[in-house]
């Protein structure tokens, strides 16, 4: 059974972009981590994006969810799905999750400069990508 984190819809800030893709999806690895990938899904559907995936068919989406993280066991794969609209607060929290298993598989602390390093890493990379699309 798969891990699953949830974030509760955050509140609209400010105008909204209107994204003409309903899904984006870029994986990224960690080699140092037994080339553990990690797919980063922006979605307007989250529901439909869940069953688009074996390994998330599995995972009800709620009408509160507004974001999520699924750690896939035995697979070294994590998904996190974000809504197109949301802030940098919500992509490292879900950031956070994704590091936590991925460093905890290793028994690697989160609170280390390991754990620092990384998360600021992903973090970083989400933007940057986000930012292009």
């Amino acid at each position: 059974m798969a891990k699953v984190y949830k974030v509760s819809k955050e509140p609209k800030i400010g105008k909204q972009k209107q994204y003409k893709f309903a899904q984006r999806v870029k994986a990224f690895h960690f080699p140092v981590f037994s080339n553990w990938k990690l797919l980063v899904i922006f979605t307007n559907n989250m529901a439909k994006t869940l069953r688009k995936y074996p390994q998330t068919r599995c995972i009800e989406k709620e009408s509160g969810d507004y974001a999520l993280t699924v750690n896939v066991p035995k697979e070294d794969l994590t998904f996190v799905v974000l809504p197109h609209d949301c802030c940098l607060r919500t992509v490292a929290h879900e950031a956070f999750h994704a590091m936590e298993h991925i460093l905890g598989a290793h028994d690697i602390s989160l609170s280390g400069e390991i754990g620092a390093y990384h998360m600021g890493y992903l973090v970083r990379e989400i933007s940057k990508w986000r930012s292009t699309l």
